[in-house]
């Protein structure tokens, strides 16, 4: 549009960003439309408030958490990441509950709402925090990318742990020593092997 400001679209997104610079620093905004004279006149404002020396404040027209949703898709394609199929099922659940909402509008409490949304669904823990987790990393690219200001904080549930590999070890450790003991053999821890008729010297 000129050489203050520009009107472009991320790779494998069908909305606007425009492009500015104020003091110096360049500021991408996202227009959160597909129109493109709606970010023709965005970028159009923004640079007579440049002009003029107002605030802008960017977080009143934020993007929706659709719109950061197919950031995050894109960074996946991009980088090659295996768990990017997932990313299908959990788009899923979150849609309903997030998809129209502001990024700016999003709280805590408004996250608890969706656990417990998702709970009443008989979700496991698991499987919501790994749900949070993708959209958390949704908004840590958008603020990498100006489109959010903050990241919300974000609720964690307690997830059952299974024994470790090392437990399991000292499990089965632990049930060869009885069954030496039961047989008159001595263990060995060091090696994981038993002797019969061997005896410990004195």
């Amino acid at each position: 549009m000129s050489k203050r400001g520009s009107i472009y679209r991320q790779p494998g997104c069908a909305t606007f960003m425009i492009q500015y610079y104020r003091n110096g620093k360049r500021v991408r905004e996202a227009v959160g439309s597909d129109d493109y004279r709606a970010a023709q006149q965005r970028l159009t404002q923004r640079l007579a408030q440049c002009d003029r020396g107002e605030a802008i404040d960017i977080a009143r027209k934020s993007v929706t958490i659709a719109e950061l949703w197919e950031g995050l898709q894109r960074h996946y394609r991009i980088n090659g990441r295996k768990s990017a199929e997932c990313l299908g099922r959990r788009w899923k659940h979150l849609e309903a509950f997030f998809a129209n909402m502001q990024a700016c509008h999003v709280t805590y409490d408004c996250l608890e709402g969706y656990v417990d949304q998702r709970l009443t669904e008989q979700a496991a823990n698991a499987t919501i925090n790994r749900e949070l987790s993708a959209l958390k990393t949704a908004f840590r690219l958008g603020r990498k990318k100006q489109t959010v200001r903050q990241i919300p904080d974000f609720p964690h549930l307690a997830e059952r742990t299974t024994p470790g590999a090392d437990s399991l070890k000292t499990r089965s450790m632990q049930r060869s020593r009885r069954t030496a003991r039961s047989c008159g053999c001595v263990y060995s821890s060091k090696l994981g092997t038993r002797s019969r008729g061997a005896r410990a010297k004195s």
